[in-house]
């Protein structure tokens, strides 16, 4: 029998490669599987800002699972799997599935806590434990009830989303609503109870309140303590946070600063606006009725005047976010300049007139600037008469500029050119990329126009192209079958004009 050479690699005999073990999600470990969860988390809450069109037509869990999704979206619509990432890995299997729990149902409704699961306590611990906002707004009294009997099993909820009007079961003008009796009085009070041993945790409040109704402001207490309120949303307001009462302008939203001491983020963008130039003019804020940890703002406005209040009120501002709405005129009145200096962060978003209020602004902190333009004269922007020569901002700030598809951009380069003079980094530039694939505007398309369009239909063939060959190297049978889908009545135009 000949002897084996081990002295060196060359005399090994050659021996076969063990068949590879395919991939499988079982295979990967727990940690891994962990990131991957986080990820698609993460990609489910960007999708849900970004406004894409998805099918209403929830697919059987029983042909996901074991031929994939047979039924087609609705016509224009991706499939309803888009954004509910973390709905689908929880079908795979059962480590994924007790990995994705508790991210399932960050957002409970009073719904769910009069379910014949969880009543009987079929609802995973896991899930339960996720739960970190609950939404009031749909709810009657009995539902009102059974969630604040819930709460002691929701050791997570941070954040309550209700109406603060005569509808809340807690509301001082509840009793006379129609058809409430006194019957439910002892329910309400022990709910009341409820929220109240809760509101040490409760940290955010989002607070809707239709009309111009007045604000009763006895509400935030019930739900939240006054040193563990951190954020205050308020949506569909009018104008009751900015009614003067006693000769005071704005009486509860003074009252909100005086009172809530640790508020760091206030967001204002659901209430009516025009009133912000009247708040300085009365009555001074001063020091002890500022809001004096506010970090991060957030508002609608229809005049530079909303910067002397964020001056006067907000000395340590952060974050500001401000969308000014309405018409042209009111943004043509700039006579002095402000100091934030604090401010390191700017998001503007209104016409292409305000970008004039940046001239009258000084920000020595300030890193981040937004911009974004989605409204102009006659549906276009000249970006070389957006930035005046006084423009003066900090050096190496960041810049994000953004403009509404339906406008038309000219001058799109002059953006760069100035901020390299100012030293400012340009991080995003997004313009029109969809403008081209809209209906032409009266009059008609220029020459201009007619060479954007046709740029565009090119950038769109080649990636389609591109597309083609990476789901044909991954043999994305489904991909593939979404692309055909879209460039189908492309092959029904040329099919009619080869008649």
């Amino acid at each position: 029998m000949a002897s084996l050479d081990f002295s060196s690699p060359a005399s090994l005999p050659d021996m076969p490669a063990p068949p590879p073990s395919p991939s499988h999600f079982d295979r990967l470990p727990t940690e891994l599987l962990k990131h991957i969860v986080v990820l698609v988390h993460q990609q489910d809450k960007v999708f849900g800002k970004g406004g894409v069109r998805r099918s209403s037509t929830r697919p059987d869990p029983e042909d996901v699972l074991y031929t994939g999704e047979a039924r087609a979206p609705e016509p224009g619509a991706f499939s309803w799997w888009y954004g509910r990432g973390v709905h689908a890995l929880s079908l795979l299997n059962k480590r994924l599935r007790e990995l994705c729990l508790p991210v399932l149902l960050p957002t409970a409704k009073p719904a769910h806590f009069v379910s014949a699961f969880f009543i009987f306590g079929r609802v995973p611990q896991a899930i339960l434990d996720g739960i970190q906002r609950i939404d009031l707004r749909t709810s009657n009294e009995s539902d009102f009830v059974a969630t604040a009997a819930a709460l002691s099993k929701l050791k997570n909820v941070d954040t309550l989303e209700l109406f603060v009007d005569d509808r809340l079961p807690l509301h001082p003008q509840y009793h006379y609503s129609e058809g409430v009796s006194d019957v439910g009085e002892p329910a309400r009070a022990l709910a009341k109870e409820a929220f109240g041993r809760t509101s040490s945790q409760i940290s955010s409040l989002v607070l809707h309140e239709p009309g111009y109704r007045a604000f009763e402001d006895t509400i935030i207490p019930l739900f939240a303590r006054t040193d563990s309120l951190r954020c205050l949303k308020f949506r569909d307001f009018g104008q009751a946070l900015f009614n003067t009462a006693r000769d005071v302008p704005a009486a509860s939203l003074r009252k909100i600063a005086r009172d809530y001491a640790s508020l760091t983020h206030l967001d204002l963008s659901g209430a009516d606006s025009i009133y912000f130039g009247h708040l300085t003019r009365n009555a001074p804020w001063t020091d002890a009725g500022q809001f004096s940890s506010l970090r991060t703002f957030q508002a609608n406005a229809t005049t530079f005047s909303v910067f002397t209040f964020i001056e006067r009120a907000m000395p340590k501002l952060e974050v500001l976010k401000i969308e000014f709405t309405q018409s042209y005129s009111s943004l043509d009145q700039l006579d002095g300049t402000w100091t934030l200096p604090s401010l390191k962060r700017l998001q503007i978003i209104g016409p292409s007139k305000m970008t004039a209020v940046l001239a009258h602004l000084h920000l020595p902190a300030l890193g981040l600037l937004k911009i974004a333009l989605v409204r102009a004269e006659n549906q276009e922007i000249d970006c070389s008469r957006l930035f005046t020569a006084d423009t003066l901002l900090p050096q190496h700030v960041d810049m994000h500029f953004a403009v509404d598809t339906s406008l038309r951009v000219k001058n799109a380069e002059a953006v760069d050119a100035w901020c390299e003079r100012h030293g400012i980094r340009l991080v995003h530039f997004s313009s029109n990329i969809f403008y081209p694939y809209s209906p032409a505007p009266p009059p008609q398309y220029d020459d201009e126009a007619l060479e954007d369009v046709g740029d565009a239909i090119d950038a769109a063939l080649r990636h389609a192209v591109l597309r083609k060959q990476r789901l044909l190297e991954f043999k994305d049978a489904d991909g593939l079958q979404e692309l055909a889908a879209l460039v189908k009545p492309l092959r029904e135009r040329e099919f009619i004009e080869d008649m």
